[in-house]
């Protein structure tokens, strides 16, 4: 059965957004939670452009750069009951192997996917740490 876990990074990620933008942390911990419970929503996080409209709105995608060299990487985007953009994104692994989804980190959608950035440093090294494969 698939299953989605939250790294210690990524739990320090939300823990500090809930400091600075309590609605967003909220959004998107109720989202994982609700997510975590649906079979159905877990198999799909790993289809490309995949939306759910129904609450909790989000839609996935690749990490494309990352993608492209060979890691199972997405994001998760989310809307608040609102309909509004929630400004931050989730970066998670799909480890095959195991049928897991990891989350890696809540980042500020302005990182804008910069592979250069020091959020993808420390995602590429959970990454590995974890014992993703790669292709």
């Amino acid at each position: 059965m698939i299953s989605l876990l939250i790294t210690p990074s990524a739990q320090n990620d939300l823990d500090e957004l809930w400091d600075i933008d309590e609605d967003s942390a909220a959004e998107i911990e109720t989202a994982l939670e609700e997510i975590s419970h649906d079979a159905t929503l877990m198999g799909r996080l790993t289809e490309r452009r995949f939306r759910h409209v129904p609450a909790p709105s989000f839609d996935t995608d690749r990490f494309v750069a990352l993608w492209q060299k060979g890691l199972n990487l997405y994001r998760l985007k989310f809307w608040d009951w609102q309909g509004g953009i929630v400004p931050y994104r989730v970066i998670y692994a799909h480890n095959p192997t195991t049928d897991t989804m990891y989350v890696l980190a809540v980042v500020s959608r302005e990182f804008n996917y910069d592979i250069r950035h020091p959020i993808v440093t420390r995602v590429r090294t959970e990454y590995e740490r974890l014992g993703i494969p790669t292709y």
